[in-house]
């Protein structure tokens, strides 16, 4: 497996990507309370993540259409997922991130490859 070179402070720029679909993103409507309730739990999640799997989120979006709100969230994996033991433990880490972020009650839809040198995975998952 290679390493991907990470070249910028991980917990900067995953403060920067939560807080830019917290402000921008987000159809919550929240009060300030509640967004940094919200804050907090994504950042645990997501520095878990980072922790465990190598798999540091790049981006988040979010749509709401009628009773169902989707997510998609862009990660990348620091060290190359180029087997596909790894790329199932990749998937297996953002079933379980999906299930604690919507406490048990998001529906997957799918993890993708989305580059060349199994580096970037989008994780597509809905809550009704």
């Amino acid at each position: 497996m290679k390493t991907n070179s990470v070249t910028y402070n991980q917990a900067d720029e995953l403060t920067k990507v939560v807080r830019n679909f917290l402000e921008k993103k987000s159809t919550f409507e929240l009060d300030s309370d509640e967004q940094g309730n919200l804050l907090n739990l994504l950042m645990g999640l997501l520095i878990k993540l980072e922790d465990d799997y190598k798999l540091n989120c790049l981006d988040i979006n979010q749509v709401q259409i009628y009773d169902t709100t989707y997510y998609s969230f862009i990660f990348e994996s620091v060290i190359t997922a180029d087997t596909n033991p790894y790329k199932g433990q990749l998937a297996s880490a953002a079933v379980q991130f999906m299930n604690e972020f919507t406490d048990n009650d998001g529906r997957f839809i799918s993890f993708n490859q989305l580059d060349r040198n199994n580096w970037i995975f989008q994780l597509n998952f809905s809550i009704a």
